[in-house]
């Protein structure tokens, strides 16, 4: 299989992930049913509990720490951009547009992924009548391991401004390049955006037994992990030396049990139970949120601890 396409197929997966939170009420998203086939929709209807209860996880802590930024960053005539890195079908945008969050916090919304599937996404888009929007959404075909011609994508065609804050958001999206790529891409953002966050979630550990298997399972399916790091230090270390300045890594086990409230908990417990106790451990000890931040304000700085 061509490893672009092997790394394209992830994001049906991830569509058919978030629909099954949906229909069993983890989380609501009015717009994920536009992108999933009938046929993948009743795959997603078999998804036990362990995988849904991760794709929550990942959801609400994601959105949680994209929402105080924009809140912290948002002040008077300020507005924050916003950039999805590999952005598939997601719905996240839709889903904020539709609550009301975007207005008077952000004033661009630019998603870039293949030619291929934004083409994808950009026919369903206008088919169901939600491409007739104002200029802060921008949906744009870039290989973003082409550094340079990214930036000048996000300049020419998207308008975005270098001195804005600027939110950077890639969930395993760089995992999958090779290093050389993905490091030069974050040393290119840091240095170009003197006010800017980058939420990057992905996969950790791979060297022990679990990661081991991680790894023989997902090169199996065509997307192997070419960029994974170590460890929680290497990644705040890499981060760090790709030029931000400010860096706070942490294993999702540490975030599930530190940011979700407990009637939270108790919420996802009615819907459906987790046998897998250990197991559920183990796989969220393998993903990770590392949030790198540049900025010469300490009132800008987005809360980690998601209290």
């Amino acid at each position: 299989m061509d490893y672009d396409a092997g790394v394209k197929k992830t994001n049906g997966d991830a569509q058919m992930s978030k629909l099954a939170c949906v229909e069993r009420g983890y989380f609501s998203d009015p717009f994920v049913h536009l992108f999933v086939k009938p046929s993948d929709a009743m795959r997603a209807r078999s998804f036990p509990p362990i995988i849904n209860r991760g794709y929550f996880a990942r959801h609400i802590i994601i959105k949680s720490l994209i929402l105080d930024y924009l809140e912290r960053n948002s002040k008077g005539s300020a507005k924050v951009q916003v950039v999805v890195l590999g952005c598939g079908f997601d719905t996240l945008y839709f889903q904020l547009r539709q609550q009301g969050v975007l207005q008077d916090r952000v004033s661009k919304y630019i998603e870039c992924d293949f030619e291929d599937v934004v083409a994808a996404k950009r026919k369903i888009l206008e088919d169901n009548q939600l491409m007739d929007m104002e200029d802060l959404y921008c949906l744009v075909g870039a290989d973003v391991r082409r550094g340079e011609d990214f930036m000048r994508i996000l300049k020419d065609t998207c308008g975005i401004r270098e001195d804005a804050p600027t939110l950077f958001l890639a969930e395993c999206v760089l995992v999958y390049m090779e290093l050389s790529f993905s490091n030069a891409l974050l040393r290119q953002v840091s240095h170009s955006f003197p006010e800017s966050l980058c939420i990057v979630y992905e996969q950790v550990n791979p060297n022990d037994a679990f990661g081991k298997q991680m790894m023989i399972n997902l090169s199996a399916r065509g997307c192997p992990l070419k960029g994974i790091v170590s460890s929680l230090e290497e990644q705040k270390q890499r981060m760090k030396c790709c030029g931000w300045q400010h860096v706070m890594c942490e294993d999702m086990l540490s975030l599930f049990n530190r940011g979700i409230p407990r009637e939270e908990i108790q919420r996802i417990n009615r819907i459906e139970m987790l046998d897998e106790e250990e197991e559920w451990k183990l796989l969220l000890q393998h993903y990770c949120i590392t949030c790198a931040q540049n900025t010469s304000d300490s009132h800008s700085f987005v809360d980690f601890s998601l209290k």
